[in-house]
């Protein structure tokens, strides 16, 4: 049986809302949620990704505090939201996300927490983490020991 890491202990994929069974149209489980970490946490587990790397990876990138942050070294077009989407990723990760909601299909939309969120756990569960790695891979892997 397929297993995902969770903090806290480790969840079975049946638990999971799996990656299989979405629909661009359903409402997301992780609606309700407010809180910036757990929220990230219900978009990990709901692609099948490593929550504990995905809040690791925001940590080091764009933070939980400001959604419209961008890169603080180079400016907005080298990292744009929690996830710091270039905007040439952020374009074909809106093109190829099957379960993006349509409100998340615009170029300003990498700015809305949720959007970007959803479209950064995605990213981590289908590519892994070759998007962040070479950038803050040495503080975002720190974080996971």
């Amino acid at each position: 049986m397929a297993s995902l890491e969770a903090p806290g202990g480790t969840k079975h994929a049946e638990d999971v809302f799996l990656y299989q069974t979405l629909t661009p149209d359903a409402p997301s489980p992780c609606s309700w949620i407010s809180d910036f970490r757990e929220l990230i946490i219900c978009f990990a587990q709901r692609y099948g990704a490593n929550p504990q790397k995905a809040v690791a990876i925001v940590s080091c990138e764009g933070g939980f505090s400001d959604p419209g942050i961008c890169n603080k070294t180079f400016g907005c077009a080298s990292g744009q939201g929690a996830f710091q989407f270039i905007p040439s990723t952020w374009a074909n990760v809106i093109l190829a996300h099957p379960f993006l909601p349509n409100s998340c299909h615009s170029a300003d939309s990498v700015f809305d927490f949720r959007c970007n969120v959803d479209a950064g756990t995605w990213l981590l569960a289908v590519e892994g983490d070759s998007h962040w790695k070479p950038y803050s891979g040495a503080c975002w892997l720190s974080r996971l020991k």
